[in-house]
């Protein structure tokens, strides 16, 4: 899956200059670089998280095109307004996250349902079978489960979350893995 969906994030970016910000991208198209994103970028720094940084930066500079914000206390990059993929890794300096890391990739227009099962299906690929899941209480309110990570940081917990952008109130997907150091 990796391989074909980088495909499709450097052709849409090579093709438009602002990553996924294309209107005849399917929903699935979008999942799926949306997948492989999470992939690379938060679930393949399991369990140390040390490297999310520098994930972050390669993705959006090689795939998406557009240069992070690494400078501040939360950052970020928007490849799309609309429709496509925004990546965000906070700090716990950041209040809003009270203390909290995140690694979180988020896709418009795509459903929570079929996400949630295609994520969770990542954790059974490339050996990840040894971070077990178990069913967790989200710790905010809204549409959203949560996931206990066994095996990674302590207390990291994986979500799958519906949410609103600012652009607008577009509907937003979310896949995040929250831990604290």
């Amino acid at each position: 899956m990796r391989s074909a969906a980088l495909a499709l994030v450097m052709l849409a970016a090579c093709d438009g200059g602002a990553g996924l910000d294309r209107t005849d991208l399917r929903a699935e198209d979008v999942q799926a670089a949306m997948l492989n994103i999470f992939d690379e970028m938060c679930l393949d720094q399991m369990p140390a998280m040390a490297e999310v940084r520098t994930a972050m930066a390669e993705i959006a500079e090689r795939d998406l095109r557009v240069t992070p914000s690494l400078d501040r206390e939360a950052y970020s990059v928007v490849a799309s307004r609309r429709g496509g993929i925004i990546l965000t890794r906070g700090t716990p300096a950041w209040p809003a996250f009270e203390g909290e890391h995140r690694c979180e990739v988020s896709a418009a227009a795509i459903p929570l349902a079929e996400t949630t099962e295609a994520a969770l299906a990542l954790f059974a690929e490339d050996g990840r079978a040894a971070y077990t899941l178990a069913e967790a209480r989200p710790d905010h309110v809204g549409e959203r489960r949560a996931w206990a990570v066994a095996g990674a940081q302590p207390g990291m917990r994986f979500e799958v979350a519906a949410g609103a952008s600012a652009e607008g109130g577009t509907r937003q997907t979310i896949l995040r893995l929250v831990w604290r150091n």
